[in-house]
């Protein structure tokens, strides 16, 4: 197990990925590389009766070739109001719904205008949900040189790779909304 590990922030991670986070004691979120369209970096994939279902957010397309920590946030479009319905409706009958949604309802009514910064916040709240205490380091305050025991993971979880199952692609909001602060030992025992 690696002390720390290096990712850029993802929209609501997949449930793989934030295992993979879970277990560091910091988790560096990487912001200097350029963003991936059709990645995590905008995107989730949600659990329902039909299969699964991808909430995307929109990004301004002059931001396609600009560090992703500079990419904005495109509001043109009811796309929170969507969101929080979705969750709304997937998961509103879930045991924790109501407690996910205290923290996360604020975060994306704010509507920050950089993806960094609003995906930097959830995973915190992510984090917070589980009572997990973690260092989290953002670009703008960790130290060019990582330290030795670091995994990195920036670029690795992408919703494309090859051989991923459907569950695979699932995000960490259907775990904290099911289990609540008890999915902790879900991804500490994986």
């Amino acid at each position: 197990m690696a002390d720390t590990v290096l990712i850029e922030p993802h929209y609501f991670p997949s449930i793989p990925c934030f295992q993979a986070i879970y277990k560091a004691n910091t988790l560096i979120l990487a912001g200097e590389g350029h963003y991936q369209k059709q990645s995590y970096q905008n995107r989730c994939y949600l659990s329902s009766p039909q299969g699964f279902q991808k909430l995307i957010i929109p990004v301004v397309h002059k931001s396609y070739n600009n560090p992703y920590a500079n990419v904005s946030i495109a509001y043109e479009t009811p796309w929170v109001r969507q969101h929080l319905r979705t969750l709304a409706t997937l998961y509103g009958q879930t045991p924790y719904y109501t407690f996910v949604a205290d923290i996360i309802t604020p975060l994306l009514i704010s509507k920050p205008r950089y993806l960094y910064d609003l995906n930097s916040a959830l995973i915190k709240a992510c984090f917070a949900l589980l009572q997990k205490p973690i260092e989290i380091i953002t670009p703008h305050n960790h130290a060019q040189e990582l330290p030795a025991n670091t995994l990195t993971l920036s670029y690795h979880y992408h919703p494309k790779k090859q051989g991923l199952t459907p569950s695979d692609r699932c995000s960490i909001i259907d775990l904290l909304c099911k289990q609540g602060p008890y999915a902790h030992q879900y991804l500490a025992t994986r």
